[in-house]
């Protein structure tokens, strides 16, 4: 992959991770979640930027998208469980 190149992913089953190789560097543009959370995370430690309770009022942060930049490097990166429904993200290269 190269500066610029399109990364994407979709999953209903399994934990995905989003973790470049070292040295790489993304900017997730929208990670999808429904039904569950997206984190940001080292491998030891794990803190929520969106979280999702289908449609419930406590801790709904999103309605299940994130448009947010999220920016990742390779010690950290992004954390999607899969709770119910599925699971995307997008974004681009940018190192």
């Amino acid at each position: 992959m190269a500066v610029g190149d399109v990364v994407s992913g979709i999953s209903s089953t399994g934990i995905v991770y989003v973790q470049p190789a070292a040295g790489v560097e993304l900017c997730i543009t929208t990670a999808v979640a429904w039904g569950n959370y997206v984190a940001m995370t080292d491998g030891a430690v794990s803190q929520n930027i969106m979280q999702t309770n289908n449609g419930a009022a406590a801790n709904t942060v999103s309605s299940g998208a994130s448009n947010q930049k999220i920016f990742l490097t390779n010690t950290v990166y992004l954390k999607i469980p899969h709770i119910s429904g599925s699971s995307a993200y997008t974004g681009i290269q940018i190192k």
